[in-house]
């Protein structure tokens, strides 16, 4: 065989070898095959009230408990479900100083919620958002062989999973938050202020006795 016929052999075999190596029809090894999602819970609990920032005695010793219940945290959403307007900014503002208390902020707006309100109650409105990746870890596919040189079914799991773990607010991953300047530091302080302005009222009293209406 001559040098340019093995040379021309050679080139053919490698040819023919180089499809296996390829990855196949839209195939992206960089696009992560699994991210978190995001879902919500809604928690409510309501209070009879007796006037303008006035609750049924105990009522706000039970929501105080609650809150303890449903482990009140970062992220969550909090608002007022108050459909008279007679003494709804004083109920709301009362409900505010015991979300105060757990270093949060009440909503302006909320969800609409069921069954509807009869006359006399409000309602405490709490939505949760929760980061998972429900179809992780996923061994679908078995890693060999592997013919098109491509990544396993479990790829990107851990990082998507450590993620939805991490996330403080699960919110942020759906829409983020506008940067209005600053740091995250500086940007909640009115809550925490609350919470130090209110212990410091209550001070020499129980928590009891602070919820209770006179």
């Amino acid at each position: 065989m001559t040098k340019s016929a093995m040379i021309a052999a050679a080139a053919l075999a490698i040819a023919l070898t180089l499809p296996a190596c390829q990855r196949g029809p839209g195939f992206s090894q960089v696009a992560p095959q699994h991210v978190p999602t995001v879902t919500e819970q809604v928690f409510v609990h309501d209070l009879t009230y007796t006037g303008p920032g006035q609750f049924a005695p105990g009522e706000m010793e039970e929501l105080a408990e609650w809150l303890d219940t449903i482990d009140l945290k970062y992220g969550d959403r909090i608002s007022v479900d108050d459909p008279n307007p007679i003494g709804a900014a004083a109920r709301a503002e009362r409900l505010g100083e015991l979300v105060g208390t757990h270093g949060l902020l009440l909503r302006e707006t909320g969800p609409v919620t069921d069954p509807p309100l009869p006359t006399g109650v409000t309602r405490l409105v709490v939505v949760r958002a929760q980061a998972a990746v429900p179809e992780c870890p996923d061994h679908s596919r078995r890693s060999n062989p592997d013919f098109e040189g491509s990544v396993t079914s479990n790829f990107s799991c851990a990082t998507a999973s450590n993620m939805a773990a991490m996330i403080a607010d699960p919110n942020d991953l759906v829409a983020g938050k506008t940067y209005v300047g600053g740091t995250t530091a500086t940007q909640f302080p009115d809550a925490a202020t609350g919470a130090r302005s209110s212990a410091a009222a209550g001070a020499g009293l129980t928590f009891g006795q602070r919820g209770r209406d006179q």
